[in-house]
């Protein structure tokens, strides 16, 4: 039997699966720090990563006659963070055998599409979710006014610089995710409407340029509807890559021969990891497809992230 939908084989599948992850997961992995690793692990492992603090230079001597050796000799502290990686998220769909003859004449193809849509975002939401889901008081404690989602306009993105540059966050390595209440909100200011002043032509192209020096993203799922978040009137928050660590491996199985396809897929760039299977189910007649990703998230520098929280 051949492998193959329509002209789409087990390996197009995958690639394509592979792409729709990358592109939901790219704003949070931009964020924080990543640990990311096409390397084998079993879920429940530990991945070890460290946080470097920041430092103070020395002031040697006007005449140059310091102790060069001394400024060099100098032990950097790191933090130790674990990141467990107890989340392995998976997501599949299949076809019968009455299904796989129709996508053979070109009628199932596009529901073979968007099974990988549907099949790869669950995967990547699950992703987005851990993380948010850690984003909460008792692990990040910095948080701006409480402000309704509505009220929130460039004025108060201006307050918000304010109040992180104070707290020595560079902006330029600052993002700020917003939930979508608060990015219309923004989209009617008309400070941000008007061209001359924003440039952010937001009416015809939707986004928004970068606010105050920082990246601004929009976030429906702020917060997760399940998960800690969710009781904390989170609607945003505003972090640099310190404030967390977020790791990823991938899994493996002892019987890899006795799959259709076992295709695990590495980002060059930023490492992240997807595997997709497939095989046929004699007792059901089906072929399945799976998607997995096993992964974890820890808190790394609690000062490095603020809060936004509705009123």
């Amino acid at each position: 039997m051949a492998n193959t939908f329509a002209g789409m084989s087990h390996t197009n599948i995958a690639q394509r699966g592979f792409t729709i992850f990358l592109k939901k997961l790219v704003r949070i992995v931009g964020t924080f720090s990543t640990d990311f690793s096409s390397d084998v692990a079993e879920q429940g492992t530990v991945v070890q990563t460290r946080t470097i603090p920041a430092r103070t230079a020395q002031d040697l001597v006007s005449d140059h006659s310091g102790n060069y050796n001394t400024a060099a000799d100098v032990d950097i502290t790191t933090s130790a963070v674990s990141v467990t990686l107890d989340n392995h998220l998976t997501d599949g769909f299949y076809s019968t055998d009455k299904e796989r003859a129709a996508v053979a004449r070109g009628v199932w193809q596009d529901t073979i599409e968007r099974n990988l849509l549907v099949s790869a975002n669950a995967v990547a939401v699950g992703f987005h979710d851990m993380v948010i889901n850690k984003i909460v008081a008792a692990s990040f404690a910095s948080s701006f006014d409480a402000i309704a989602s509505a009220n929130v306009d460039s004025d108060t993105l201006a307050a918000w610089r304010g109040v992180l540059v104070k707290a020595d966050f560079d902006p330029d390595e600052t993002n700020l995710f917003l939930h979508t209440d608060i990015i219309t909100a923004l989209h009617q200011d008309n400070a941000i409407q008007d061209f001359s002043a924003s440039q952010d032509n937001v009416q015809s192209s939707g986004n928004l340029n970068p606010k105050e020096g920082m990246g601004i993203f929009e976030d429906a799922r702020l917060p997760p509807a399940a998960g800690a978040a969710a009781g904390e009137n989170l609607t945003g928050f505003a972090a640099t890559p310190d404030a967390m660590m977020v790791a990823m491996r991938a899994t493996t199985t002892q019987g890899q021969r006795h799959f259709d396809a076992y295709i695990p897929m590495t980002d060059d760039k930023t490492g992240a990891t997807l595997l997709y299977t497939s095989w046929f189910d004699t007792e059901t007649r089906k072929q399945r497809h799976l998607f997995e990703c096993l992964c974890g998230a820890a808190k790394g520098n609690g000062a490095a992230l603020y809060r936004v929280k509705s009123a």
